[in-house]
């Protein structure tokens, strides 16, 4: 088993890998990763002041990367699906609510956020701006880049491997070969707990992570005074009666973390059977009030009473 902890757009992520590879391709793949995590910030980080995101101009049409397209694509059809309520242009009320790149944290005057379709039309590969804006990419960000490391891993011939971003994790599995924690598991798969969102020493359930990805979303990660990060755009305030999400997708989805990631944040705003109807996903929601309510195929174990 080998075993890499590193640094990547803010926050801690580990690799494990449990295929033998030798000393040289070990050392390529962590040379690749690292600098896919840095390219990556460097374009979609909205907290980086030169980042691409940051700096799109009224007038300029842009011509979109490969994986621009699948980030753009999956949040055109949220976007669609909640009727504006999932969208990037989030950024622009996140900023002045204080969550900015300075970190300010100071709430200033909120603004409404216009349309989507005001602000930037895409047509196949190009990107048209109509007005200047910064798009945010934070609710798929890090389960994109997620994908994107476990495909470096794929090219180089790795097949069975975690990779954990935070809790936003894909697992990949081939053959008898298993990956655990700390040691071999009697059955596929790795187990992960759901930490509770008001108690970060306890765990509201777990899951048998097998051949899956799972992300999850919480109000109590990223908060300031009466704010959090999962804002509501139509009413310009954090969303209240939900807590925590977690969502699970298979591996046979195209970019699985990143879809996980974005449903995670799209439950605050989105009944679950609405997204169930072009998604195929496992979910749980924790609610202000303590409830909980898992999807009807949800194989893991909940410690707290589901609705």
């Amino acid at each position: 088993m080998r075993k890499h902890e590193f640094l990547a757009i803010g926050t801690q992520w580990e690799l494990l890998v449990a295929d033998q590879i030798d000393e040289s391709t070990w050392k390529k793949l962590l040379e690749e990763i690292q600098h896919c995590a840095d390219e990556f910030n460097q374009r979609y980080s909205r907290f980086v002041t030169s980042s691409w995101v940051m700096n799109l101009r009224a007038g300029q049409t842009y011509d979109l990367s490969e994986q621009d397209l699948s980030l753009f694509t999956l949040y055109e059809q949220l976007n669609d699906l909640s009727g504006g309520l999932f969208t990037p242009l989030i950024g622009q009320l996140l900023s002045q609510a204080g969550y900015d790149a300075e970190y300010s944290l100071q709430v200033g005057s909120i603004t409404a956020i216009p349309d989507y379709a005001q602000v930037v039309e895409r047509r196949g590969r190009q990107l048209h701006v109509f007005q200047d804006t910064t798009l945010d990419f934070g609710a798929a960000g890090k389960g994109y880049l997620v994908d994107l490391l476990g495909a470096l891993c794929e090219r180089r011939g790795i097949h069975n491997y975690l990779v954990d971003g935070s809790g936003d994790m894909r697992h990949r599995q081939s053959g008898d070969v298993e990956l655990g924690i700390s040691k071999k598991s009697e059955i596929s798969g790795i187990r992960v707990g759901l930490e509770h969102p008001l108690d970060q020493q306890q765990a509201i359930g777990v899951v048998q992570l097998s051949n899956q990805s799972i992300a999850g979303s919480a109000s109590n990660r990223r908060k300031w005074g009466e704010w959090h990060h999962i804002v509501n755009p139509r009413q310009r305030m954090p969303v209240r009666e939900i807590v925590a999400t977690w969502v699970i997708v298979d591996q046979d989805q195209s970019y699985p973390t990143m879809v996980a990631d974005a449903l995670a944040t799209a439950l605050f705003l989105v009944e679950p059977k609405q997204l169930a109807a072009h998604f195929p996903f496992d979910y749980v929601i924790y609610h202000q009030d303590g409830t909980v309510k898992a999807s009807p195929d949800f194989v893991g174990e909940l410690f707290v009473a589901s609705l």
